[in-house]
């Protein structure tokens, strides 16, 4: 028998994250990194103890909108995702599978554009914990594309493999979604809507992108000039004004070469 159960997990806000310097940006729609107990839903078996029950294909995902990033490209450089509960079937860990999507439609699987793709091994010690996973993907067209990170488990009854997010109730700044095919969520659908509303999946991305996230442009340097027209204050003689003359080409030879041996 087969069901939705509610297990716990950890979660955080959401923000498209302001850059930091050297362009680099976190991705990241929950405010907390803590793995709660028993806070996140999983489709699980119903037989046995909870201990005993395994668990059936599940994803877990964050949307963002580019749009408001103002940039030419972004590119991915890790995902990272908390873990509430993790049992493998056998020694070694179970494989879980983390994807960076475009999507140019509606929120269902067939309009997701596969970036990037890379398997882990998750282990049994890592409940509880946070796990970071490198990754790379970029977007370049973010004016009409939206980004979506997937953290998927395939069907872990026939190895006898449970693995449950982490989340938290703390608040997020945009929906976490979820797709359980078994337990009768098809298409991703926003967490709250299947009664889960405190399931703030923990689940965020680092990377990078040129434009105002990067390094500040240093300042202009002021060239050398000679004196505009401007009043005059008095008449000088010729060799004075020569005299001048050669000491401020001096200065400005001497100010090319310290620039010269900073650079």
């Amino acid at each position: 028998m087969k069901r939705l159960a509610l297990l716990s997990l950890l979660a955080g806000l959401i923000a498209l994250g302001a850059a930091a310097p050297a362009g680099a940006i976190t991705l990241k729609q929950n405010s907390s990194n803590v793995v709660e107990e028993d806070n996140s839903a999983a489709c699980i078996e119903n037989d046995g103890t909870p201990a005993q029950r395994n668990t059936y294909e599940n994803s877990y995902y964050r949307l963002y909108d580019l749009r408001s990033l103002d940039a030419p490209s972004l590119t991915i450089s890790s995902v990272t995702f908390g873990i509430e509960d993790a049992r493998a079937g056998s020694p070694g860990g179970q494989p879980i599978d983390v994807y960076i999507h475009a999507l140019t439609g509606s929120f269902t699987v067939p309009h997701l554009i596969e970036l990037a793709h890379q398997e882990v091994t998750v282990a049994d010690s890592e409940s509880g914990r946070l796990r970071t996973v490198p990754i790379s993907a970029t977007i370049t067209d973010l004016a009409y594309t939206q980004l979506v990170i997937e953290v998927y488990q395939a069907n872990g009854i026939p190895n006898g493999h449970k693995f449950i997010i982490g989340s938290n109730s703390a608040p997020e700044s945009a929906a976490s979604y979820f797709r359980a095919p078994v337990c009768g969520a098809d298409i991703p659908s926003e967490t709250a809507l299947w009664g889960f509303p405190d399931m703030s999946l923990v689940l965020f991305a680092e990377g990078t992108y040129p434009g105002e996230g990067g390094a500040p442009a240093p300042a202009p340097r002021k060239p050398c000039k000679k004196r505009g027209k401007g009043k005059k204050k008095g008449k000088r003689s010729g060799k004075a004004k020569s005299a001048k003359k050669k000491k401020k080409k001096k200065k400005c030879r001497k100010a090319r070469k310290k620039r010269r041996g900073r650079n």
